[in-house]
């Protein structure tokens, strides 16, 4: 049976591209570059002007954005609450996708793993599935009292 591509594989790959970015493994657009530019001078700027007022001012583009409920971000919290060998999975998976300019196939990025392509596909699976069930349980429960530890495994936070 071959990988169909999913909405969980298209939230992922959103936070997946703004992931590598934050890693330094993919060039920064010019628009980008520009507002890392208007970030420098603004703090300089706030710097000079605002020193005195004790006013305190984020001068630096947010990590993980997108437009309302922002996956990136709901996909990088689900991504570091999941069981520590599905991360591992999830990120190599959709965040290493290519080297030396070509494309890596899943058997690549298994065996770097030293693990076997069957539980590869597995674990992948079961990392999809956590995303999947914590960015539903958020979005279902946004404006509510959401208590986060409800979309985590059972652990420590839930006792």
């Amino acid at each position: 049976m071959r990988w169909q591509k999913d909405v969980v594989d298209m939230w992922c790959a959103d936070w997946a591209s703004q992931r590598r970015r934050m890693l330094g493994l993919s060039e920064l657009q010019p628009k980008e570059r520009l507002g890392r530019l208007n970030s420098t001078l603004g703090s300089i700027r706030e710097d000079r002007d605002g020193a005195s007022q004790g006013t305190v001012n984020q001068s630096f583009p947010e990590g993980y954005i997108g437009p309302p409920p922002n996956f990136p971000l709901l996909v990088n919290r689900a991504w570091q609450r999941m069981d520590k060998r599905w991360r591992e999975i999830v990120e190599v998976h959709y965040v290493y996708t290519h080297m030396d300019g070509k494309p890596l196939r899943s058997k690549q990025k298994a065996a770097a793993l030293e693990i076997s392509m069957r539980l590869y596909w597995q674990y992948l699976t079961f990392g999809k599935s956590f995303i999947e069930s914590y960015v539903t349980c958020f979005t279902d429960l946004v404006g509510t009292d959401f208590d986060p530890s409800l979309c985590t495994q059972n652990t420590a936070v839930n006792a």
